[in-house]
């Protein structure tokens, strides 16, 4: 199993194999997470030749449905780091995803220092939306997306428990 972190959640996975922030100020307010040993993704310039970041490239209009990119190094923008890590996850040919987003409104770690404590409902009624369209791509992709996220507002894919989700790839594996 392979880990991707988006943002704070690398506190609470330090040893994830991955970590993507799409915002150059957010790698300026944690100094690069110099603690973290897995590779480090942005899709912003600045952040990437600061910190030594992998970079990707965000594009309008990407392969499938204007939205997901599968061409390696460039993400479709979906509006928000969420939609571009699950974007980098399709490409990488993960088909065994458990996703914890909510974009219910607060983020779970308390405020970034710029005192943005989440985003306005209209902002995550509109992410929200991008997963719904793109979920059947992903599903025709070989993609089993889980939601691991029980409160969450996202409703493009199943919602399970980690083991629930865990029993259901070891079935298909069989």
């Amino acid at each position: 199993m392979r880990v991707l972190v988006i943002n704070t959640s690398y506190r609470l996975a330090p040893w994830a194999d991955a970590l993507y922030a799409c915002d150059g100020r957010w790698w300026d307010w944690h100094n690069g997470v110099q603690e973290f040993a897995g590779i480090k993704i942005t899709q912003d310039q600045q952040a990437s030749e600061k910190y030594g970041l992998r970079r990707v490239v965000l594009i309008d209009g990407a392969d499938i449905d204007g939205r997901l990119s599968l061409t390696p190094g460039l993400i479709g923008r979906g509006g928000n780091g969420g939609f571009q890590a699950f974007n980098l996850l399709l490409q990488w040919g993960a088909r065994q995803i458990g996703i914890v987003l909510d974009y219910c409104g607060k983020r779970w770690h308390g405020a970034h220092p710029n005192g943005n404590h989440g985003q306005r409902e209209g902002t995550l009624a509109n992410w929200r939306a991008t997963f719904d369209a793109v979920a059947p791509y992903a599903a025709a992709l070989g993609a089993d997306v889980i939601n691991l996220a029980h409160h969450s507002a996202l409703t493009a894919f199943p919602k399970l428990s980690v083991a629930e989700a865990i029993e259901r790839w070891n079935r298909v594996a069989r």
